[in-house]
């Protein structure tokens, strides 16, 4: 949980919805190097990291495992890697800053470098069909949900799941009926 208040826009977060992304953070691992993303693939997860280093650099993939990088034909000398990530560190932010405008998985931004493995990586992917799910369920922590449509229906949810939870206590608590309560009972 240290590492979700890293992020900035989980700083000042309530710790519910911490403990509901740590529910949904899955273990990953990555060979030494692989790509986790590159670049003009959407970016569908954040990622933080617990063991390895991981590049992040501007550039193309030319499809034989080379990159392409304004012109050169390979990573080189010339290549400038953007950042360095390691334990601690955490990968993805502008799917957290944009998840609350995004309605379908065609509206997640897309990225714009490479995310490549120095070597063998550990990490936990909140993936962002599950970070979706928390945005909705606790959508009045998120104030830069703009889209008015995405507010309502997020609202209606949070309605549902609470109704629905009333529902199931209520039942839950009622004594069951005996037969005889039940052929008393008029037929519709």
């Amino acid at each position: 949980m240290n590492t979700l208040k890293k992020v900035p826009m989980l700083q000042s977060i309530d710790e519910r919805v911490l403990k509901m992304i740590c529910d949904h953070l899955k273990p990953v691992i990555y060979t030494e190097n692989s790509y986790v993303i590159r670049a003009g693939e959407p970016l569908d997860l954040m990622l933080f990291i617990t063991q390895g280093i991981i590049w992040t650099f501007t550039g193309t993939s030319a499809g034989d495992g080379s990159v392409q990088l304004n012109g050169s034909s390979s990573l080189s000398s010339s290549t400038s890697i953007t950042k360095c990530l390691e334990k601690g560190d955490f990968y993805g932010e502008e799917l957290l800053s944009r998840i609350s405008t995004y309605i379908s998985f065609s509206d997640l931004p897309i990225c714009t470098e490479n995310v490549k493995c120095h070597t063998k990586v550990e990490a936990f992917a909140l993936l962002a069909k599950d970070l979706r799910r928390v945005v909705s369920e606790f959508w009045w922590y998120f104030p830069d949900l703009k889209n008015s449509e995405l507010k309502e229906k997020s609202a209606l949810s949070s309605l549902r799941a609470v109704r629905q939870r009333n529902r199931s206590k209520k039942e839950a608590t009622l004594p069951p009926k005996s037969d005889a309560d039940r052929e008393q009972m008029p037929a519709n």
